[in-house]
């Protein structure tokens, strides 16, 4: 019986090192962790001063890191 991927793609969120040394290597979507941490801590730091909720944009975006834990689309 086929495995990984062909019969199951697995993709994880937060990329990590360990990642690639599995066997299948993981598929993951790398996510910006440090820069959403930082503007979380000013968020909410504003806001305990009195500041206004608003809305954080944080400039570098999630991106997939394409290894053999999946398989192309049919």
């Amino acid at each position: 019986m086929p495995g990984l991927p062909e019969r199951l793609s697995i993709i994880a969120l937060h990329d990590d090192d360990l990642a690639g040394f599995l066997t299948p290597a993981l598929t993951t979507v790398a996510l910006p962790v440090k820069e959403l941490g930082i503007q979380a801590v000013e968020l909410a730091l504003d806001m305990a001063a009195g500041g206004e909720p608003r809305r954080v944009v944080v400039p570098q975006s999630p991106h997939l890191i394409e290894r053999a834990s999946t398989a192309a689309v049919r």
